[in-house]
């Protein structure tokens, strides 16, 4: 894993490798004023993350990753970290969809799928090295990733804890 040099986190902190704080505050040059006063940058070309909340799956998907963490522990599947564990997170979103597309109902399988699909991307993502430094996400940045081959030796994107 790679370490900052100044706070020795294990995690992108915004230190260069100087040590020295680089973290920028991006800025379009266009602003938008609210009546109180306060000016900021406009939101256009953003990614709007409230609307993940919109349809029934994200409470669903809570719910099925706050089952799992009292079944096993709270982010355990943030421990894998292998081609395996890749490979099983890719089979069971397969098999939890063909039990939706077939209509069964003795599990939520389509939170089931967001969890392996999520799962999935996570290890996908460790295994393959990021194409910039930073905390761009490797997935996204990278168009034509390579095949998995990398020794997982960059810091986790996604661990929130």
């Amino acid at each position: 894993m790679n370490t900052c040099p100044k706070c020795g986190s294990q995690w992108w902190c915004g230190h260069g490798d100087d040590g020295e704080y680089s973290m920028e505050i991006k800025d379009s040059g266009a602003r938008v004023e609210f009546p109180s006063g306060m000016v900021r940058d406009v939101e256009d070309g953003k990614v709007d993350y409230t609307l993940i909340l919109d349809g029934p799956m994200f409470e669903r998907w809570a719910v099925h990753l706050t089952k799992g963490a009292v079944k096993y522990q709270k982010r355990n599947w943030m421990k894998a970290d292998s081609q395996d564990e890749l490979e099983r997170f890719k089979r069971s979103a397969l098999r939890h969809l063909i039990q939706w597309l077939r209509g069964d109902l003795d599990e939520d399988h389509a939170a089931a799928i967001f969890f392996n699909i999520n799962g999935a991307e996570y290890v996908k993502a460790l295994l393959i090295q990021p194409a910039s430094k930073g905390n761009e996400d490797p997935v996204l940045s990278n168009p034509d990733p390579p095949l998995l081959e990398g020794d997982g030796s960059f810091d986790n994107p996604y661990r929130m804890v």
